[in-house]
């Protein structure tokens, strides 16, 4: 009997203590944006995955329409959410938020963007233009994330050298553990009902 209790009190501990190993493992993201192309490469335990890249504009056009064919056909009364429904989700979807944006770290972000106008003139305004938006962008990045910078990059191109490189390249890592997005999730379902 005493035997019996010992396996069932191993077998109980080992659970937990791989569900505590599980809540406690990192989970993060690689978000990248090369030259109008998105791609998001999540991680899980040193596994990457390409869960996200953006095909070319055909495909998201031809997408668009579908969906739009797809809403024709549903009926009237399954579309329709009132306009509580939707500030009961945004404020129940807030909170949770909140409480994991607290225990996001964003990292290794780079940002380069080459900048070019029809004169030199125009080049040099529309790349302080450039600085001005980085600066209120990094300022709002940091106020609600912990955030690590690898490099920012506003290149002028007065002379149009430039124009066989990616124009606009911005990559990011973002970096949390499970369990954060499993209390968020708690928090969100909670406040729901």
């Amino acid at each position: 009997m005493l035997t019996i209790l010992r396996i069932i009190a191993v077998i109980i501990g080992s659970v937990i203590v791989l569900l505590l190993f599980v809540l406690a493992s990192p989970v993060s993201a690689r978000v990248e944006y090369i030259d109008g192309k998105l791609r998001v490469y999540p991680e899980i335990w040193f596994v990457k995955i390409n869960l996200y890249k953006d095909k070319s504009l055909k495909n998201r056009k031809r997408k668009e329409k579908k969906k739009i064919s797809e809403s024709n056909n549903k009926t009237e009364k399954s579309r329709k959410m009132s306009l509580a429904d939707i500030v009961e989700t945004a404020r129940v979807a807030g909170k949770a938020a909140v409480k994991l944006f607290k225990r996001i770290t964003v990292c290794n972000i780079s940002v380069r963007i080459i900048v070019c106008g029809d004169d030199p003139s125009e080049t040099g305004i529309a790349v302080g233009e450039m600085w001005a938006v980085t600066g209120v962008v990094t300022s709002v990045v940091n106020n609600l994330f912990r955030a690590r910078y690898e490099s920012v990059e506003i290149v002028p191109d007065f002379d149009q050298s430039l124009s066989d490189e990616d124009l606009v390249r911005i990559g990011f890592d973002v970096k949390t553990r499970v369990i954060f997005l499993a209390v968020a999730g708690m928090v969100f379902l909670k406040n729901m009902h």
